[in-house]
């Protein structure tokens, strides 16, 4: 026994850090324990509270979400109350008739800083655009808008002038087969990459022959092309023939419409069938479509 007692017999140190450690893990176990009586005294300090306002006991531990949606119905009470609407002028009215007419301080505030930027409803479309007037609001008031006679009359006015001021700026207008690089930036959305496509496409080609195949520059738009058209004419329509009876097949696969296949077909037929007459003659080509043959018509030439 006194052997077994000396195996387990620890020094004084050793017996300090034994009572050290014991005293942590009693700590560690009872600081959940005090955090958890804490919060229930609190938790009954909350309750006695609410008793006092008088509120119902289902809402002492309302979850915060609930809390807040709570307050926001409250922020915009006036909305969901009975609202008498008459006739009115939306420009400049006070807040507290927008208020009176059902919409919430965020909605009026959206109206004040677009009427504080210079923006003024000529026209019920003018209201709609507000967007934070929904399509419920907007349909609830609509019958109710009113506008001044000088509204609309400076509604026109504005519209005239811009119609005139429209009709007196001189257009530009562009030769698409004489213009150069500086000419063609002159226009609205072309820039130096564009012009340089623009002038080495017609170069290849030799020439335009419509303004349509501005279409085919390489990452010109449909929005950009519709916006410039207007502004584009094909000069003198004069292009560049290529001489189809003499031509060799390695510079007619040059043109940008012909591929070097179909250069190399069109040749061995001219030399199993001879000089071509019209274009009647590429046409009995099976191997060349209608749509191919459109496209190169203009540039080919059957003198001999």
């Amino acid at each position: 026994m006194k052997r077994l007692i000396d195996f387990f017999s620890l020094t004084t140190g050793e017996r300090r850090g034994l009572i050290a450690l014991f005293v942590l893990i009693a700590i560690v176990l009872l600081i959940p324990i005090g955090y958890k009586y804490h919060l229930s005294q609190q938790q009954g300090e909350l309750t006695a509270h609410i008793g006092l306002l008088g509120l119902p006991a289902e809402e002492e531990l309302a979850e915060p979400e609930e809390i807040g949606l709570l307050s926001s119905e409250n922020e915009n009470h006036f909305s969901k109350s009975p609202v008498t609407l008459s006739p009115f002028n939306p420009n400049n009215l006070p807040v507290d008739q927008w208020r009176a007419l059902g919409f919430s301080d965020k909605q009026i505030r959206v109206i004040k800083n677009y009427e504080a930027k210079g923006g003024r409803f000529y026209s019920k479309a003018d209201v709609a655009k507000i967007y934070s007037i929904s399509d419920k609001d907007f349909k609830r008031i609509e019958p109710y808008l009113r506008f001044a006679e000088k509204e609309k009359g400076t509604q026109k006015a504005e519209s005239i002038a811009s119609f005139v001021a429209k009709e007196n700026t001189p257009v530009l207008l562009i030769d698409m087969n004489r213009a150069d690089t500086t000419e063609f930036k002159r226009l609205k959305g072309i820039g130096s990459v564009f012009a340089n496509r623009i002038v080495k496409f017609r170069d290849a080609l030799g020439g335009f022959h419509s303004k349509e195949q501005l279409r085919e520059v390489y990452g010109l738009s449909e929005e950009l092309y519709a916006s410039i058209e207007g502004q584009l004419s094909e000069g003198e329509r004069k292009v560049k023939k290529l001489s189809i009876n003499a031509i060799a097949a390695t510079e007619l696969a040059r043109h940008p419409y012909i591929s070097k296949k179909q250069a190399d077909i069109i040749l061995r037929y001219r030399e199993q069938h001879g000089s071509f007459q019209s274009m009647e003659s590429l046409r009995d080509i099976v191997a060349l479509n209608a749509d191919f043959l459109r496209k190169i018509e203009p540039y080919l030439g059957f003198e001999y």
